[in-house]
């Protein structure tokens, strides 16, 4: 029954290991109820890891499908739910990564789009939109993932280049549009000396394309 129960791709070898090395210390029935345990332990790893397919297109994706292929090699049960268990924790991180990355796309787009009159460019911005906002997160489909996240990439670009024409080809004045916390430490993280920002900030504030607001003092 044990055999029979195993979650597909769980080899039989690593069940009988199991109740092999259980048998030491415990008698049959509970031998058998530990390893049945363990084998439902397993199983729902594999429910919450079934979003984890091969995609190589995905490079640091990769890493988190080769997590789940390894750990259900491993040589008995315990390691196996153990491996899962770190795969699934791995694979979250991914997610959550991922998801971060592309509201922080759509944000930068957004700043931008409030500046550029470019309508096809605003009309695959909201489908773009759109379509981040009804990924289901629990068990995300990757290809679907990698595709959005390269045209959210494209677009963001196009939107650049436009908002770059419009200020005077300036592009560092661009990147206060997209990224406004160059302000708060006057592109010191970006490396730009104070004149460089300065002139960066003149070219914004003299379009009018954004409105400047001072952080107020606690």
């Amino acid at each position: 029954n044990m055999i029979k129960n195993k979650p597909k791709g769980i080899s039989e070898k690593a069940v009988i290991k199991t109740y092999d090395i259980k048998k030491k210390d415990m008698g049959i029935e509970e031998n058998f109820s530990t390893v049945s345990k363990i084998i439902e332990e397993i199983k729902g790893h594999l429910i919450n890891l079934e979003w984890v397919m091969e995609f190589t297109n995905f490079n640091d994706y990769n890493r988190v499908w080769r997590e789940k292929r390894d750990a259900i090699k491993k040589n008995d049960l315990e390691t196996i739910s153990k491996a899962l268990d770190d795969a699934t924790q791995k694979a979250n991180c991914w997610k959550n990564s991922k998801k971060k990355e592309m509201n922080n796309a759509l944000s930068r787009i957004e700043r931008m789009e409030k500046n550029v009159e470019k309508e096809e460019l605003n009309k695959k911005f909201t489908s773009l939109r759109g379509q981040v906002e009804v990924i289901d997160w629990k068990k995300p489909n990757v290809e679907s993932l990698h595709n959005i996240a390269s045209q959210l990439d494209t677009l963001r670009k196009q939107f650049r280049e436009e908002l770059i024409k419009k200020l005077q080809n300036n592009e560092d004045a661009a990147s206060i549009i997209e990224e406004p916390e160059i302000i708060e430490d006057l592109g010191q993280k970006k490396g730009w000396g104070f004149d460089r920002f300065f002139k960066a900030l003149e070219v914004v504030l003299r379009s009018g394309v954004i409105e400047i607001r001072m952080v107020e003092e606690e």
